[in-house]
């Protein structure tokens, strides 16, 4: 397996910093490179096992997977927190605003509130999520609100109403196409009646 003096760097940092931990940290960080190795595909036998960039990559990642357990405990310390935060990202706003959409369970906070009080029930059940994920940020509010002044503005809003926003579109459309059909009817006609 050959590698760049780049990955030889971050490789060692991460195995250096794994190993400085205690033994608990350390246990995970092994157990989970060796079971991540050796299960990273499908099927059975040495097919299951990861390709060299794989096995380089979990090097590092191994460190994300044992702040992860770490951070579970109520005694996690501001390093872990740190490291959890900056390698293990849970809120991915985008992701939850869609995921928020698509639950069956809000569609009736869809139909029957307006943009501004849906905005502000969609942010607080994120943020009360977020609290949960031990992922709340001080600009967590702010970064919510601005994407979702990006989502009303492309419309998505009025899509998940029912498409009144598209219905609107078509309607329009449909009127200029009509008259043009019909003038081109007409001239079509004319062409027919010169050439007889």
């Amino acid at each position: 397996m050959s590698m760049t003096s780049d990955e030889i760097l971050l490789i060692s940092k991460s195995v250096q910093f794994a190993f400085s931990q205690d033994d608990d940290f350390k246990k995970m960080y092994i157990e989970n490179f060796v079971i991540e190795t050796c299960n990273a595909y499908p099927g059975s036998g040495t097919g299951r096992i990861s390709c060299s960039k794989g096995v380089k990559e979990r090097f590092i990642l191994g460190i994300a997977n044992a702040v992860d357990a770490s951070c579970k405990d109520a005694d996690c310390n501001d390093t872990y927190k740190a490291l959890d935060a900056l390698l293990n990202n849970k809120f991915v706003i985008a992701d939850k605003v869609s995921g928020w959409f698509n639950n069956a369970d809000n569609r009736t906070f869809i139909q029957g509130m307006n943009n501004t009080k849906l905005k502000k029930k969609i942010c607080d059940d994120l943020i009360a999520e977020a609290r949960t994920l031990g992922s709340d940020t001080q600009t967590l509010k702010s970064d919510i609100n601005n994407y979702l002044d990006v989502v009303e503005q492309a419309g998505t809003f009025d899509d998940y109403r029912g498409g009144r926003k598209l219905r609107r579109t078509r309607k329009s459309k449909k009127r200029g196409k009509s008259k043009k059909s019909k003038k081109s009817r007409k001239s079509k006609k004319r062409g027919k009646s010169i050439r007889k």
